[in-house]
Order: structure tokens, then C-alpha cells, then sequence
């Protein structure tokens, strides 16, 4: 399945036979489309309400977002926060990675930052923060 949705594209990936829920943002990402796709997000949780996920938001082709666009992640990951296993990030992006942590303190989750996909861990004990 793949959903564009403007300037995000949500599909399902499997990482070392890990299965996540892929973000991939490219360019700004504005309050309209991070509404729109943080409803997505919920429709797909929706049709799995049974399983925990895990998420990635791949950032490397992102250039900014609108500070509103942040704060409907934060509601749509304290919402789904009970479906959520763990959220990667991936971006070199200081300004993205400090709205990752913002986000995360917001929702009380930790999420992971890296500056690639190779570098996902897929053992829950382990965790790369760069």
C-alpha cells in the first residue's frame, strides 16, 4: 500500500523482518498536510487495532515544517500512542531532529533519531541516538 498524501508518502516497509509504517516527507510540510495525513495514519491504525506498530518518519528530503504541522504530530502520536511500538527518525536535519525531541517530550515517547534507515535497530534493546 502506498498513500501520497502532498508532500507525504506512507507505505509499509519490512526492515531484517521488522514491519513499519513508513513516512517519507519531502520539502515543507505544512499544517494541511500533516492534518491530512496524520488522518491517514489513524485510519490505517484503525484497521489494525489489535497490533502495536512501528513507525519511521524518514526526514532526509524534508526542508522544514510549520510549527502547526509539529503540533498535529504530537496529537496524532499521543492518540495513537497506544498502538505504537516505537517511531524512527531519520534525518542529518538539526532543526528536524530538535522538533523530533520536542515531540517527544510532548507525548512522553521516546523516538529515535538517525541519519539513515541502515541504521534502524530492530532489537528493542538496542538504540541508536545520533
Amino acid at each position: 500500500m502506498v498513500v501520497t498524501k502532498e508532500c507525504v508518502d506512507i507505505k509499509w516497509v519490512t526492515i531484517r523482518k521488522k514491519e513499519f509504517l513508513k513516512f517519507t516527507f519531502t520539502g515543507t510540510l505544512s499544517h494541511h498536510d500533516a492534518a491530512k495525513a496524520s488522518g491517514t495514519w489513524a485510519e490505517i491504525f484503525r484497521d489494525r487495532s489489535t497490533q502495536k506498530m512501528n513507525v519511521i518518519f524518514n526526514c532526509t528530503d524534508m526542508k522544514d515544517y510549520d510549527p502547526f504541522a509539529r503540533i498535529a504530530w504530537q496529537k496524532t502520536i499521543s492518540d495513537l500512542k497506544g498502538q505504537i511500538n516505537e517511531i524512527w527518525v531519520i534525518s542529518d536535519s538539526k532543526i528536524i531532529r530538535a522538533g523530533a525531541a520536542i515531540m517527544g517530550m510532548f507525548t512522553s515517547f521516546n523516538l529515535q533519531t538517525v541519519n539513515s534507515e541502515d541504521k534502524i535497530s530492530v532489537d528493542l534493546n538496542i538504540s541508536l541516538n545520533i
